[in-house]
């Protein structure tokens, strides 16, 4: 039973630790339908280094948590442009291949 109660609070201990050690990011991307949200988190949890992706269909806000060693907010960028979708930070005259043609018009 002691060894349950100190296994248990060495994962409580670990989660916290991992939580406290990957910063953030949270960008408001333009997609719109439920299938944008699965690209985006599926392509972008294929990404070494990024721990947690969650596309917020509400908000359109992608709040992902990554390794800084291994991974950048301008990577991250760049990987929601190349699945098909434009963030708060592209540059709106890059011509992307939009991943739903019904966002065309959302962007703009």
């Amino acid at each position: 039973m002691r060894a349950l109660i100190i296994n248990f609070l060495l994962l409580i201990f670990c989660r916290f630790l991992i939580a406290q050690t990957f910063p953030e990011f949270k960008v408001k991307t333009f997609f719109h339908c439920v299938n944008g949200k699965i690209q985006i988190e599926k392509e972008l949890s294929k990404i070494e280094g990024i721990t947690y992706v969650n596309a917020d269909i509400n908000t359109k806000i992608v709040t992902v948590k990554y390794d800084k060693a291994k991974c950048d907010t301008n990577k991250i960028i760049n990987e929601i442009e190349r699945i098909g979708y434009y963030t708060q930070y592209s540059d709106k005259k890059k011509r992307i291949k939009r991943a739903c043609p019904h966002d065309s018009k959302k962007a703009e």
